[in-house]
């Protein structure tokens, strides 16, 4: 029908205009950042390392019961200075945290996770990539970075906060 010709080439431009438009799997997205949530608390929190202690010469008491006037100021001399020992350290010092501070740790990632996953749904760009940036940024602060599971925790993140989630619609069709 000849009539149809100019609406049949308008819906094929909107067609070609809509297949433009990205596709961006929300539900996988999703899904990867919920199985992130749940290693979350299996991941290990960062020790701190100490220096290794230096060997503290001790001076010898005798034996001889004559000279128990120098044994007696040679064990007083050896307890005083030591009573209080100070080392430096060298290198970041990574904080302990106490149990209860661990567990806010773990769960203010959890909530971190869970605020980009709303986020997806929202087509939130900003909100879903700071709450991905910070979560990594406590998981480097706080879990060992020598595990296996944090670096690739941490790479995971790192990967889904370069995903765009946002989509431009055209405004007209």
């Amino acid at each position: 029908d000849p009539s149809l010709v100019k609406l049949r080439k308008a819906m094929a431009n909107d067609i070609t205009k809509l297949r433009t438009v990205p596709l961006i799997d929300r539900d996988g997205l999703v899904l990867r950042l919920t199985a992130l949530q749940q290693q979350v608390d299996k991941l290990p929190l960062a020790n701190a390392l100490l220096p290794e202690a230096q060997v503290v010469a001790q001076h010898e008491v005798s034996e001889d019961i004559s000279n128990w006037q120098d044994n007696l100021m040679t064990s007083l001399k050896d307890f005083s200075e030591n009573f209080i020992t100070f080392r430096t350290r060298d290198g970041n010092v990574i904080p302990l945290l106490s149990p209860e501070q661990h567990f806010y740790l773990k769960e203010n990632i959890k909530a971190k996770l869970e605020t980009a996953i709303k986020a997806v749904y929202r087509e939130q760009g900003e909100i879903y990539t700071t709450s991905l940036t910070t979560a990594d940024k406590w998981a480097m602060a706080f879990f060992n970075q020598d595990d296996n599971a944090v670096k690739e925790f941490n790479k995971a993140l790192n990967q889904l906060s370069q995903q765009n989630i946002q989509v431009e619609y055209p405004a007209k069709l």
